[in-house]
């Protein structure tokens, strides 16, 4: 009878050894989902930089054209109709800084994205586990 004690401790050293040879397993599955969902919001946050740019772009050539453009046939043809050329151009001004309000707009959604990597995480806002205010 002197070994059961002895059998039992063995038995309870093997449990903990199994035990923690499974957790040491699932702790690296998880540091392995978790850097390959990293990669997958970096991707994603990768595009959206990519929208934001080609929106920055399009919203200083359509600001270029329509100053240009848009400022002297839209300021001639309303001064023929209104008292005088002041008021034509401050009609054109304001509809251009309308187009340039809804590129900022859409700029600014761009700017916010869900994420769900504790990497990510920690950059959102929110008080929300990582998930943005506007997304």
């Amino acid at each position: 009878m002197p070994d059961a004690p002895d059998t039992h401790r063995d038995a309870a050293h093997q449990t903990i050894l199994t035990l923690l040879t499974n957790l040491v397993g699932n702790v690296r599955q998880w540091a392995e989902a978790e850097a390959i969902l990293a990669r997958t919001e970096l991707g994603m946050l990768r595009q959206r930089l990519v929208t934001i740019a080609i929106l920055g772009v399009v919203a200083a050539v359509v600001l270029f054209v329509a100053l240009i453009i848009l400022a002297q046939t839209g300021v001639a043809a309303l001064a023929l109709y209104l008292d005088s050329p002041v008021e034509a151009g401050a009609i054109v001004g304001v509809v251009l800084l309308v187009i340039c309000g809804i590129c900022a707009y859409l700029i600014k959604r761009q700017l916010s994205w869900p994420t769900d990597s504790l990497l990510f995480s920690w950059m959102s806002s929110s008080p929300r586990r990582g998930r943005s205010r506007n997304g």
